[in-house]
């Protein structure tokens, strides 16, 4: 009888026990957080380490009937000025919609990193924006910004009440691990070369195979990207920004062969795209048969091109990014 006593009891402590993963490594270990029993995390297809571990971000799903209860993790690759607050009020009114009335508040979840909470409003019919909680964070150190973002899919969207509680409950879990934002640090292999870009603390590489991205850390609401690729056969050699100089494409020569380097920019302002430009001046080629060092970045013709044919060059603008877009079920 007292072993059956026994036995009772502790089933009763294990089912009251919390249902959690504490202290999940995410984003190369930048950032943790407890999430719940039978949430799976997905990687992204962008700068996996030398481990594997995705860098810069990662999706996670809960089932619910037949819905599904998501965050996402990103690193956005912008820096956070010292009101992180007032980033993410700029940031949320230039995206519009629903999310410029969301409500936005700082909070204290440790002593080495900012928080600043966003509630928008909850989605009450199938073509509302899934969101239902997000968090942003910017550690002292670097001041490189994560945001953390919970939505709801299929059956979830019926209580979006209750599922943006429990977001917020296991966004109160984030805690930043220290480390700086890292990039790739290697050399590029591009157009059969090798070729290495001078990129310290105000930019870093993405890599994903055979692409990279540089970009530059600007404010949240600013974007600077370059896609860098080997040219095919069939670009036409022109070089070209668009009427607002928003948009640019150039190509680069290697001496001595017939490849070239095809590079695609989007900034939102001129000093960004010059400051892109001028990275594109330390470019080196580090072949063993090879040396060339452009003197300047080609000059970029201005003509009458619409946007580039490949669409925007902001990768972390997906639409688990773009908050006010709907995750595809």
């Amino acid at each position: 009888m007292r072993t059956a006593s026994l036995i009772l009891f502790l089933s009763a402590l294990l089912a009251a026990a919390p249902t959690v993963r504490a202290g999940t490594r995410l984003l190369a270990g930048r950032l943790t957080i407890d999430l719940p029993a039978g949430m799976t995390v997905e990687p992204s297809h962008w700068s996996l380490d030398e481990l594997g571990s995705t860098v810069d971000q990662v999706r996670a799903e809960l089932p619910v009937e037949d819905g599904r209860f998501v965050m996402t993790a990103t690193e956005t690759y912008h820096r956070a000025s010292p009101n992180l607050r007032a980033d993410v009020l700029a940031e949320l009114k230039r995206q519009g919609g629903a999310l410029a009335r969301s409500t936005v508040e700082t909070i204290t979840l440790g002593d080495d990193f900012d928080a600043v909470v966003v509630r928008p409003p909850l989605p009450a019919k199938i073509s509302d924006a899934n969101l239902v909680f997000a968090l942003y964070l910017a550690p002292i150190e670097d001041r490189a910004i994560q945001v953390v973002a919970f939505y709801v899919v299929g059956s979830a969207r019926g209580k979006p009440g209750e599922w943006a509680a429990r977001a917020e409950t296991i966004a109160g879990t984030a805690r930043v691990s220290g480390g700086s934002l890292t990039g790739y640090a290697g050399l590029l292999g591009v157009a059969n070369h090798r070729i290495r870009i001078q990129c310290q603390h105000d930019c870093l590489i993405r890599s994903s195979g055979e692409r990279y991205e540089l970009r530059l850390l600007v404010p949240l609401h600013e974007e600077a990207a370059c896609r860098i690729e080997a040219a095919s056969s069939s670009d036409a050699p022109r070089t070209w920004t668009d009427r607002a100089g928003r948009h640019a494409r150039w190509f680069i020569p290697i001496a001595g062969s017939a490849d070239r380097i095809r590079v695609e920019c989007d900034a939102t302002t001129a000093a960004n795209m010059a400051a892109l430009r001028d990275r594109f001046k330390t470019l080196v080629v580090e072949d063993p048969h090879a040396a060339f060092v452009p003197s300047e970045a080609p000059p970029i013709a201005r003509g009458e091109l619409g946007p580039l044919e490949d669409g925007p060059l902001f990768l972390s603008r997906t639409p688990e990014r773009e908050y006010g877009c709907v995750v595809p079920d």
